[in-house]
């Protein structure tokens, strides 16, 4: 490519993953460009396009992590998923690392937005939501490791285990829901409602996630050994702003899962689950998120009609039984806290308690549209609606990302409860989680950047280069393998790549495990 204007691009020598000068763009144009710096070809550009590029130097290694997108050093990966950013955090071991990988991904983008504001001379607001109110909808897409055993039941069609899953994830949304003002596609007309994406799930089970979307997604690719792992993708929840939520959507998801792993319902409660066989789960998933009582017998069960709260109750039980009384070996802090939390706050939903206003987001969203109702018939004596375009606006703005949103501002008052500190989203902005193989891809892109060839979940590969030796590698990383503990010797007092070479061929030829 004829672009040798480098210095056009603002690159930290500390933090080579930063690239600004894509910033330039639009999405649409920036695939385009993408495909030109692959080929080395700009004559198939549009003129306007051909010419931005030669002037601010774009090259191809500016794409080669990631075609459009950018892994980071903290192992997450930020890019453009068709028409919207699109941020995955790095593998992690319990719902915490999640929360602060959350953050520092969310600081990481609202910074990006500061620098593309520069550029381009227009405001940016980064929303952190699941609908645009106009019938589009974009995922918060969950991501679990299972064994491939359980994978294959639990996607099985007529396995109880997949009847029992799905009790779960339609009834967890009376404490993960974002909120949501009024309806669409279609739907049931509302006020307001629980869920952002329960108006776009419209089947129980499928491959679709942009159309006919699925409470359980059946997409097979494990991105680690097929053999051994199924990568569960769950993909009818919503963002979360609070952290409090955060925690206890993933938590509680792995929980379970880990749970009906181990056979619990065979070996333990044997009958029980019968009980949670919801019948047509996708509209029960759409009535609970219109109740705001979240206590009407709305599922159809074995044993008559249940609320969301009574299913939700009955999966906190089985929970304490497994992790608190009978399993002892599971006593990671994290899963006690995750275990306390939900009771607790299962206890206050059913007795309609206001504290959960600065907990979950639909309610803290729903008491900050109540109070500008009554605020603004008290002082105007004017009668708003849940149809009115202020708030409507308070919808989407409590998802700003950025210090003016609504739920942001509501923090900054101390009137919410929080798990990630600040050193905490600093550290995840830099660091990656030392026990996933996130690990070592983290400190690959932090250190020799210029010498990967090529990075994926499971896979990084560089070059070997000791000496007049050259060779190439492509490693496979087992999820849970390549952590701190097993691979950080591999850069203890590491100054050259020539160095690491030298230390990774020793360690390869004399490890125990894969990697």
């Amino acid at each position: 490519m004829a672009a040798n204007n480098t210095g056009a691009f603002v690159r930290d020598p500390e933090k080579p993953w930063e690239r600004e000068g894509l910033n330039h763009f639009e999405t649409e144009e920036m695939k385009q460009i993408a495909k030109g710096a692959a080929s080395g070809n700009v004559h198939c550009l549009p003129e306007r396009i051909k010419n931005e590029i030669l002037r601010i130097g774009i090259s191809p290694e500016d794409f080669h992590l990631g075609q459009v997108g950018i892994n980071l050093p903290d192992g997450a990966r930020l890019y453009i998923d068709g028409s919207h950013i699109e941020a995955s955090t790095s593998e992690c071991r319990d719902p915490r690392q999640v929360v602060c990988l959350e953050k520092a991904m969310e600081r990481i983008i609202y910074e990006a937005a500061l620098q593309a504001q520069e550029i381009c001379g227009r405001q940016i607001f980064i929303f952190k939501n699941n609908t645009d109110g106009r019938g589009n909808s974009y995922g918060y897409h969950q991501n679990f490791a299972l064994l491939r055993n359980f994978f294959e039941e639990l996607l099985n069609e007529g396995s109880f285990w997949r009847q029992a899953w799905l009790s779960f994830i339609i009834s967890d949304q009376i404490y993960t829901g974002g909120g949501k003002v009024g309806s669409e596609k279609g739907g049931k007309e509302c006020d307001y409602q629980i869920s952002q994406r329960a108006d776009h799930i419209s089947a129980v089970c499928g491959h679709d996630t942009m159309d006919k979307r699925p409470l359980i997604n059946y997409r097979d690719e494990p991105l680690a050994d097929r053999d051994k792992w199924g990568r569960l993708h769950v993909i009818c929840g919503d963002s979360n702003m609070s952290e409090i939520a955060t925690c206890l959507k993933i938590g509680a998801k792995a929980l379970v899962l880990n749970m009906l792993q181990h056979q619990y319902f065979t070996r333990e409660k044997p009958d029980e689950y019968k009980n949670l066989f919801i019948s047509d789960p996708v509209g029960a998933f759409k009535a609970i998120s219109r109740d705001l009582t979240c206590q009407k017998p709305l599922l159809f069960t074995a044993n008559g009609k249940k609320s969301a709260l009574e299913i939700q109750k009955t999966w906190s039980a089985f929970l304490r039984n497994f992790y608190l009384h009978s399993f002892c070996r599971y006593r990671n802090r994290w899963i006690g806290e995750v275990v306390e939390k939900r009771e607790q706050i299962l206890k206050w939903t059913e007795k309609h308690d206001r504290i959960l206003d600065s907990i979950l987001d639909w309610r803290i969203k729903r008491r900050m549209i109540k109070t500008y109702i009554r605020t603004g018939f008290k002082k105007r004596g004017q009668k708003i609606t849940y149809q009115n375009e202020n708030v409507r606006t308070m919808d989407i703005s409590y998802h700003d990302i950025g210090p003016s949103g609504l739920f942001n501002r509501y923090n900054q008052l101390g009137n919410v409860e929080n798990l990630a500190g600040e050193s905490d989203t600093r550290n995840y902005m830099e660091n990656p989680p030392e026990n996933t193989r996130a690990w070592l891809r983290g400190q690959l892109i932090k250190h020799y950047p210029s010498y990967l060839t090529d990075v994926d979940w499971g896979m990084v590969s560089f070059p070997i280069i000791i000496g007049d030796f050259k060779d190439k590698i492509r490693l496979k990383i087992e999820p849970l393998g390549s952590t701190m503990d097993k691979v950080g010797g591999l850069f203890d007092g590491t100054k050259t790549f020539e160095q690491f070479c030298g230390k990774f061929i020793s360690f390869y030829l004399n490890r125990k495990e894969n990697f």
